[in-house]
């Protein structure tokens, strides 16, 4: 089964990232329910106040579908219309390789880290 992965973009209206990143918590609350989620962050821009990256592994394309057709993804757009300039930019992206985050063993990584496909 191969990996895939997502980097969004979300743009928060000036002043409203916070408020943001708080709704959004719901997202990885859900994120932590899903047994193919494997990676699933939030990052605060460092060059601008409204920016949101995200970043998401997931075990194979059926985790992706899950996650995408959660309950929590269903109520988060709604959630967030209010505090958004406009919708997320979505690149879907396959791993090609990666340093391995297991800490404890990174020789036992292959050449894709932990995240052999």
């Amino acid at each position: 089964m191969t990996k895939v992965a997502e980097i969004a973009k979300l743009a928060a209206l000036p002043g409203k990232r916070s408020e943001l990143l708080a709704a959004l918590s719901r997202m990885v609350e859900q994120a932590n329910t899903e047994v193919g989620t494997e990676i699933f962050v939030m990052h605060e821009a460092t060059d601008d106040l409204v920016t949101i990256w995200t970043y998401e592994l997931y075990s194979d394309q059926a985790a992706r579908d899950v996650h995408g057709s959660s309950a929590a993804m269903r109520e988060i757009r709604p959630a967030i219309a209010h505090l958004v300039a406009g919708p997320a930019e979505i690149v879907r992206l396959v791993p090609a390789m990666a340093k391995s985050a297991d800490e404890k063993n990174p020789a036992s990584a292959g050449p894709l880290g932990n995240l052999s496909v």
